[in-house]
């Protein structure tokens, strides 16, 4: 089969689909980080990990993740605002992001405007910011799975189970 003939047969979408989205994602990363959007809620360091866009391509769903020195998912134990030594409450931090999710909903008629201009769209797709949390849950997960302790079994070996039917010496 030619490569041609993949497209017509119902991979294009797909291809397609990909494309847009990596031009999104990448068209609102270079955005930010060029600061083109001028908003103090957006300082800091912000991440676009992903865009969802639905089948006929007239909405995306932009997910968004911030990443800070003072960061869940950056700070070894406790998060703490600079210059104090308080730690900042887990909804101090939704606050931020929040505050952030708010900033790009204001944008979104900019940015969506500016997507037009750069990639050429017969419709560009309306937009919708929401927090991706999964670098932060990630980074929560390998913190406590490292701080497991797992004592030795009576010998100071960790035991091997055999498979059915065999011994282990």
């Amino acid at each position: 089969m030619k490569q041609g003939t993949a497209q017509r047969t119902g991979s294009g979408g797909r291809i397609r689909t990909e494309r847009v989205r990596g031009c999104i994602r990448q068209e609102i990363a270079d955005m930010l980080l060029r600061q083109e959007i001028h908003d103090p809620r957006l300082s800091g360091f912000i991440s676009i990990t992903d865009v969802e866009l639905s089948r006929d391509l007239q909405y995306a769903t932009v997910y968004f993740s911030l990443l800070e020195g003072n960061s869940p998912a950056l700070s070894p134990v406790r998060v703490v605002t600079e210059g104090e030594g308080v730690p900042l409450s887990p909804a101090a931090e939704g606050g931020r992001i929040a505050e952030c999710q708010k900033a790009l909903t204001h944008a979104a008629g900019f940015i969506r405007s500016q997507l037009g201009r750069r990639i050429q769209f017969r419709h560009t797709p309306h937009l919708r910011f929401l927090p991706d949390h999964s670098l932060d849950y990630g980074m929560r997960m390998n913190r406590l799975l490292g701080s497991i302790d797992i004592p030795p079994d009576e010998e100071g070996v960790v035991t091997q189970e055999a498979p059915a039917g065999e011994m282990v010496p």
